[in-house]
C-alpha cells in the first residue's frame, strides 16, 4: 500500500538569497500513523508542514500525497485531503464555536454557496467527536485555551482530511488540556486519519507516536520509533540540556523524558 505521505529529498529557502530552512528531507508516513516531528526553535518545523499542506512550495524535491504530487493538485483538491491546524490562530471576532467549526466545509463548497444542512450536520459530527459539541453555541472569545485548540481540529475535521496537520497543538496548554488533546489525535488515529505533528514535547511522543522525526540544522538527524529516535544523546544534540530518559512500570508503562538541572 503507498504512504499517505511521502516527501523525497526536500528542500525549502524563501527565495534565492536568503538562507536555507532544510534540505534533502525524506520521509514516508502511512494511513493512521501520527508522526511526531520534533526540533528547537526555528529549526523548520512549522515550514515543514506548511509545505505538506500546500501553502508553501518546495524549493527542492518532491511532496506526494496519496502518491499524487502536491504541485500538480488545485488548491481546493489539497483542502478537500489535508486539514492543517496552525498555532496559535485566534478570531477577532466573537463567532459561534458552531459557525468556526463549519468554516472547514469551504474547500467543499461552491464559490457563493452557503453551509447545507448536512454541512451543519458534518459539523456537529466533528465537534462531537472532539467533544465539544456542548460548547457549540458559547461565543469563540469565552471558551478557554485548550477548548479553543479542540475548536480548530474540529474546524480542519469538518474538511473531510485524510491527512490532519497540528502545528504544535499543546503548546500553552495545561496539562489536563495537553492530555485531552493527545486522547483526540490518538482516537482519530484509529479511525484511520493520517496525522502529522510538530511538538516541543518529545515525552508526548512516548504516549501515541507511531513514528518521530528530529529536524536540526536544516535536515533530519533521526528518524524512527519513539523507542529508536528519542534517546539522551539525541536529546542533548536538540536542546543542548542534559535529559534522561527512563522506563517507568508499575501501571504507567511507558518512558519518560526527565530534564536533569544537575551537571
Amino acid at each position: 500500500m503507498a504512504p499517505m505521505i511521502e516527501i523525497k529529498n526536500a528542500g525549502f529557502r524563501y527565495s534565492s538569497k536568503s538562507d536555507v530552512i532544510f534540505s534533502n528531507v525524506t520521509f514516508t508516513v502511512a494511513s493512521g500513523e501520527v508522526f511526531f516531528l520534533i526540533g528547537p526553535n526555528g529549526a523548520g518545523k512549522s515550514t515543514m508542514l506548511k509545505c505538506l499542506s500546500g501553502l508553501l512550495p518546495t524549493s527542492t524535491g518532491t511532496v506526494q500525497l496519496n502518491s499524487r504530487d502536491i504541485r500538480r493538485l488545485s488548491a481546493t483538491a489539497v483542502a478537500q485531503k489535508v486539514g492543517f491546524v496552525p498555532q496559535s490562530l485566534i478570531s477577532a471576532f466573537p463567532f459561534l464555536v458552531r459557525d468556526i467549526v463549519v468554516m472547514g466545509r469551504a474547500a467543499r463548497l461552491g464559490l457563493l454557496a452557503s453551509p447545507r444542512k448536512k454541512d451543519m450536520m458534518q459539523a456537529e459530527e466533528s465537534m462531537a467527536r472532539v467533544g465539544i459539541l456542548s460548547l457549540a453555541n458559547r461565543r469563540c472569545n469565552q471558551i478557554s485555551g485548550g477548548e479553543w485548540q479542540l475548536v480548530l481540529i474540529a474546524r480542519a475535521l469538518t474538511q473531510s482530511p485524510a491527512i490532519l496537520l497540528l502545528d504544535e497543538p499543546t503548546s500553552h496548554l495545561d496539562l489536563g488540556n495537553q492530555i485531552k488533546t493527545l486522547m483526540v489525535i490518538q482516537q482519530l488515529a484509529a479511525e484511520g486519519l493520517t496525522i502529522v505533528m510538530a511538538s516541543h514535547f518529545p515525552d508526548h511522543a512516548f504516549l501515541n507516536a507511531s513514528k518521530v522525526a528530529i529536524l536540526k540544522d536544516g535536515g533530519l538527524i533521526n528518524i524512527g520509533s519513539p523507542d529508536e529516535a528519542i534517546t539522551e544523546q539525541s536529546l542533548k544534540a536538540i536542546y543542548g540540556v542534559k535529559v534522561s530518559v527512563r522506563y517507568i512500570g508499575n501501571g504507567i508503562n511507558r518512558k519518560v523524558c526527565i530534564p536533569v538541572l544537575n551537571n
